[in-house]
């Protein structure tokens, strides 16, 4: 699992939103951090959302699972 964690975390409440991006197919042929394994357009797309819209995020692998 990979994660980014953001400034937006609200201290206030203690609240923290998590996002989770669907792995792909599409990956590098060395080994990487998990949000950097996956080249695909799709997930550079969702993670890059994540970022924005979220206080985490983590890849989320179906064969890891």
């Amino acid at each position: 699992m990979s994660t980014h964690t953001a400034s937006k975390l609200s201290t206030s409440t203690g609240v923290c939103t998590i996002g989770l991006v669907g792995c792909a197919s599409q990956k590098l042929q060395r080994p990487a951090p998990a949000r950097e394994l996956y080249v695909s357009q799709l997930i550079k797309t969702a993670s890059a959302y994540a970022v924005l819209a979220c206080d985490r995020w983590y890849v989320l692998s179906a064969k890891h699972a």
